[in-house]
């Protein structure tokens, strides 16, 4: 390595996310010392080999608080810090910036853009392609998405993950009306069990998904609703919202958290804009 990219301190990027890897594999690509920080082993077994094969990038694996995220910046002394992690890891996030506060770090915030949907149309939906029973439905929470499907008869696909089951585990009928799609890990498959899902209820794939996947697995286990996040189009959502509406199924969108609604630009930056904010410090350093 040459030895003025060796002097350069490193980036310290949150990561776990499409972005997050991009900015990883870009960085390290530099020859930038990038120092990635995933919640799970998942997170480090999705990285490319060329990728974790490169000596510039140094993995951490392993949750953090506020205070865990402060000492590693002090330890490491990162001459930039990003926040790639995914858009509803809302506690990450202020962890991340609490973090950067107390040790007077700029945290550059790499986010997705929402989708800009307010129904099955928004996503291009041919004309009269749902059903009357079709559309979509935007709610501000987990909890209120439970209390708007518990009011509503049918079986259910639910795409947010393993984390939220325990509230979803409210619905009358659960472990007989929800069909949850997790990541093919044990943890997630030990969330399914604890809480009563088995057999077909248990779908453990690495998305993103296919339209035609959605559509298939909506019609496959007779849904109704399709529960999602606005993960932007980097997580499948145009794919799901548009399956559903061909399926005439209601796509349940859970809102962002507030701590990530209305950011400005300078605030929840693109990757490509995280790189740009990346190559003015860098030339700042002299290298």
């Amino acid at each position: 390595m040459d030895s003025a990219v060796e002097r350069l301190r490193p980036v310290l990027l949150f990561g776990g996310t499409t972005e997050g890897r991009e900015l990883a594999a870009r960085l390290a690509g530099r020859g930038q010392r990038t120092i990635l920080c995933v919640a799970t082993d998942y997170g480090r077994e999705v990285l490319e080999p060329e990728l974790l094969a490169n000596p510039c990038l140094n993995v951490r694996i392993g949750r953090m608080d506020a205070e865990e995220m402060r000492r590693l910046i002090l330890e490491e002394e990162p001459g930039l810090v990003v926040d790639a992690t995914h858009p509803y890891a809302d506690q990450v996030t202020r962890n991340v910036r609490e973090a950067c506060e107390k040790t007077g770090r700029e945290c550059l915030r790499c986010l997705r853009p929402t989708s800009g949907a307010e129904n099955p149309g928004d996503m291009g939906l041919r004309s009269g392609a749902e059903s009357p029973e079709g559309g979509m439905v935007r709610v501000p929470s987990v909890q209120a998405a439970v209390e708007w499907l518990a009011a509503r008869d049918g079986n259910i696909l639910v795409t947010t993950g393993s984390k939220e089951l325990a509230t979803f585990s409210q619905l009358p009928d659960f472990a007989t009306r929800v069909y949850a799609r997790v990541l093919p890990t044990l943890p997630s498959l030990s969330a399914c069990l604890d809480q009563g899902l088995s057999g077909r209820h248990i779908i453990a794939m690495q998305g993103p998904f296919s339209e035609e996947t959605n559509r298939s697995q909506l019609a496959e286990f007779n849904c109704r609703f399709l529960v999602t996040k606005d993960t932007g189009d980097n997580g499948g959502f145009r794919e799901k919202v548009r399956a559903a509406g061909e399926a005439g199924a209601v796509a349940l969108v859970i809102d962002r958290p507030e701590t990530e609604r209305g950011l400005s630009a300078a605030q929840g930056l693109s990757a490509d804009q995280v790189m740009e904010r990346y190559e003015q410090w860098r030339r700042r350093q002299h290298v």
